[in-house]
């Protein structure tokens, strides 16, 4: 489907930005993947920096090894116009968060993830 940024809804895209990191199985990760972010999508942390769908893909495959049995949980989104702000808490079950974050995200004319820029605390 194919949509403006703007009528994306802010709680739409932090959905999708949280669905690509819980999927496990690779061929539906990386359709989440194609879904929600642009072919040359950027996402920068602490940690990484990768560009594109292959790397990103590569990137997701990496921190669910290293964090098995976590969920990528998204609050607080906000939006203004093509950027969003989202609050990212990587987690487990009756577990403290491993991770805490915000990520500052640009959307694409149609609504993709044009890039992402996580803050991890």
């Amino acid at each position: 489907m194919t949509h403006r940024s703007a009528d994306v809804l802010p709680a739409s895209a932090g959905a999708r930005y949280g669905a690509v990191w819980d999927e496990t199985e690779p061929a539906a990760r990386r359709a989440l993947i194609v879904e929600a972010f642009t072919e040359d999508a950027v996402y920068t942390d602490q940690f990484a920096s990768v560009v594109g769908h292959d790397e990103l893909d590569a990137l997701v495959a990496t921190v669910q090894a290293e964090f098995p049995d976590h969920t990528c949980v998204t609050a607080g989104v906000a939006g203004h116009q093509r950027l969003l702000r989202i609050a990212v808490r990587l987690t487990r079950p009756n577990s403290r968060a491993r991770l805490d974050g915000d990520g500052i995200v640009e959307l694409a004319d149609d609504g993709r993830i044009r890039s992402v820029y996580v803050f991890l605390s």
